[in-house]
């Protein structure tokens, strides 16, 4: 397809985009369907528009519901809108715009639905768009800062049309305004007091904040929008969030009913649940953020980060610590559906501390050296078992658990390497530009490698796949050897749901959004 042709099926391959550096599990949602919406994967649904409560979970208590900051996705997803919706098979499909094209590699338009108002009565149109897309690109505390880094001006062409000029060529820019990262749209008087949304709601979504039965940091209550465009998308007729904290106390929600849909966490038994299974898309383990030396200046030198590498037996993590559901992964941002994949890739890491050792000794670090690593309580059965491997080569690591300031600490510039749970989509492009690109919300330091960017832009600009795929190699490549991760392995999803009450539809290679969440009968 020319750059110059409409498209609506953008593809993303594989599952989960979205980034979340802390160990606190979230189900990433939104969708919709409407008979009015032929590219919605979900048009034509019959379903009840009165399916009573759908019961959610968050592992800790949010700071703050607004969607351009880092919030619980489900309940900020239910209350706004997003640009673009994904499909089961991955393609990018229309919701508040209604189409789009690439007038050239670094231009994009779309067209927008007509007749959608925000709740405080405020119409959606295009300067509604650019209202937003300009505060995201200057405040957003969240994943869509490195989706938005790259976009020069956003212009309101007419009232239904928005014109978006990159500074680069981005293929998966409609897919990204589907997932949360850089496509919820908030009402923009809103924007104005940014403040007022901590805990309130102004989109365009199908829920609204009942704030009469919430209470903020124990249980969140969602209430239909009267004025929904779209209501038989969310069958629900309310949505509830309550604040649950403990894995086992989680599982055992949904064994009792009163938790309808969960993210299960590896360490977590799933015993008497019915669980679906994804593909590997989530790579936990050690970031080791300050890869220009910084904070700790080992970490500096591109030797020590590949002996710490070296010195994990993943094989060994995969089947002890990640419960044998796990893709093996030489700590890049990619899994074995990514283009530019290859089984060579896979086994970059071989267990071998004596070359753990050796590099350490040309490094400079033959005594090893102190490294402290920010964690999570849910986090540390496999960052203390990595920290035990790296014992034994000489790197004496100490944790330090944080919980409900964990972000705060991951942002505050004192840390060299911390917990990370790395969400992997098979979107080559996608995954390492939200990983390893200075505008990357969660590159703490801000890291600029010239040549990350420059394979980035080759392969965007290829012409051909073998171009594009040879790109794509390269930069898997040279990600793996500059080792700014310690992965194991990626773990498959696992969600567990109430087969009585829900049905999941996103299939197992896509992430669970709201709107997958359907009632059975």
């Amino acid at each position: 397809m020319a750059l110059g042709e409409k498209f609506i099926g953008v593809r993303r391959p594989s599952t989960g985009w979205m980034r979340a550096w802390s160990a606190v599990a979230v189900s990433a949602a939104m969708f919709a369907t409407t008979t009015s919406c032929s590219g919605s994967p979900n048009a034509g649904a019959a379903n009840n528009a009165s399916a009573g409560t759908l019961n959610l979970h968050y592992s800790a208590p949010p700071g703050t519901l607004d969607p351009w900051a880092q919030g619980p996705l489900l309940l900020q997803q239910a209350m706004y809108d997003t640009l673009t919706h994904v499909d089961k098979q991955g393609n990018a499909t229309p919701w508040l715009a209604t189409s789009w094209k690439f007038t050239d590699p670094t231009t994009f338009e779309m067209k927008l639905r007509t007749g959608i108002a925000f709740t405080d009565g405020t119409a959606f149109d295009a300067d509604a768009v650019v209202a937003n897309l300009e505060y995201g690109k200057k405040n957003a505390t969240n994943g869509s800062k490195s989706v938005l880094a790259g976009v020069k001006t956003v212009t309101a062409v007419d009232a239904t049309t928005v014109r978006i000029t990159l500074a680069s060529a981005n293929p998966d820019l409609p897919v990204a305004f589907a997932t949360g990262s850089a496509g919820y749209m908030v009402s923009p008087k809103a924007l104005q007091k940014p403040a007022s949304l901590r805990l309130a709601s102004d989109g365009t979504g199908p829920y609204q904040l009942d704030t009469t039965r919430t209470v903020a940091g124990q249980k969140y209550v969602l209430k239909r929008n009267p004025d929904y465009w779209s209501p038989k998308t969310y069958p629900f007729s309310q949505v509830t969030m309550k604040i649950v904290t403990d894995p086992t106390a989680q599982a055992n929600a949904v064994r009792s009913g009163t938790i309808d849909v969960l993210s299960v966490s590896p360490a977590t038994s799933t015993s008497g649940l019915t669980v679906q299974k994804g593909a590997a898309s989530l790579g936990q383990g050690i970031a080791l953020m300050d890869v220009e030396g910084k904070i700790n200046k080992a970490l500096g030198d591109v030797r020590v980060r590949r002996a710490l590498n070296y010195a994990i037996d993943r094989q060994t993590l995969i089947k002890t610590v990640l419960g044998g559901d796990a893709e093996l992964n030489p700590s890049v941002p990619a899994n074995s559906s990514s283009a530019g994949w290859t089984k060579q890739l896979a086994s970059t890491y071989t267990y071998d501390p004596a070359k753990a050792r050796k590099l350490l000794q040309e490094a400079g670090y033959g005594s090893g050296f102190d490294l402290k690593v920010l964690s999570t309580p849910a986090a540390d059965g496999l960052v203390q078992a990595i920290a035990g491997y790296l014992r034994k080569v000489g790197v004496k690591v100490t944790i330090e658990d944080h919980t409900s300031d964990l972000l705060q600490q991951a942002t505050s510039g004192k840390w060299a390497a911390g917990n990370t749970n790395l969400s992997v989509s098979g979107n080559t492009f996608t995954d390492v530009t939200l990983s390893m690109t200075p505008g990357a919300f969660f590159n703490f330091q801000h890291v600029n490698d010239p040549k990350i960017t420059a394979l980035l832009a080759e392969a965007a600009s290829a012409t051909t796949e073998a171009a594009r795929n040879s790109a794509y190699h390269q930069l898997l490549d040279y990600a793996a050897g500059q080792a700014w991760y310690i992965i194991p392995g990626l773990l498959q999803s696992r969600t567990a749901y109430n087969p009585k009450k829900v049905k999941l539809t996103n299939g197992r290679t896509q992430t669970l959004a709201l709107y997958d969440i359907q009632p059975v009968g």
